[in-house]
């Protein structure tokens, strides 16, 4: 409970303020100072004590939708529904989904920003090697929850209980890929959906995340 003795001049005049009107509708002095006091316990659980709105977390919640791709080698070792588990028991809504074995002109495009590295070339023959599945995930800040669900980049840098801590040995073949931001995930959205294939729908349990 709130330190009553410790209140601003203007907590102060707003007190005799509300005493007075409900001395108009209560004629109790110890029932209008139960009343006063569970109000201002209300306040002060959502303000900083100081009578300022808490910011709250929901005013940096965004939703946004992210892009995900299963490599090669999470397809081959039979990972993919556990990778999509995971995403879906976090709270996440799976809004586009599709297979396929990327031709190399699309992977190329995937990668362009890598172009010239020395990894470029093995990183083409590895995505394009074998089938992989495509998703977009929605929900509040998904960019970056993904990216912890997934976890480190290198597979044996990622801790336990990450996609990658657990099922992942190198940095190549780390099972999963994500957008590392919303432009990145935007362009890869686009390589890989026409708007149309993303489907928009409500969860029966998105009040209970948020959303």
């Amino acid at each position: 409970m709130p330190a009553f003795s410790r209140i601003s001049p203007q907590a102060s005049a707003c007190r005799r303020d509300f005493l007075a009107l409900c001395s108009d509708v209560c004629y109790s002095p110890v029932l209008r100072l139960a009343l006063y006091r569970g109000i201002v316990c209300v306040v002060h659980l959502i303000s900083d004590g100081a009578g300022r709105p808490v910011r709250g977390a929901r005013e940096n919640r965004v939703i946004e939708r992210t892009f995900v791709m299963i490599k090669p080698d999470g397809v081959g070792r039979r990972l993919v529904g556990e990778v999509i588990r995971r995403f879906e028991r976090k709270g996440l809504t799976l809004v586009g989904l599709k297979m396929q074995i990327i031709p190399r002109g699309l992977a190329e495009k995937h990668y362009a920003e890598h172009k010239g590295k020395g990894f470029y070339d093995d990183l083409l023959a590895f995505i394009t090697t074998g089938p992989t599945v495509q998703m977009v995930w929605e929900g509040l800040n998904a960019i970056a929850v993904v990216r912890k669900l997934n976890g480190a980049t290198n597979s044996q840098e990622a801790v336990h209980g990450t996609i990658r801590g657990d099922f992942g040995l190198t940095v190549q073949n780390n099972i999963v890929h994500a957008s590392d931001k919303a432009e990145t995930a935007e362009r890869e959205i686009a390589l890989y959906f026409d708007a149309s294939e993303l489907i928009t729908y409500a969860m029966p349990d998105g009040h209970w995340l948020g959303a």
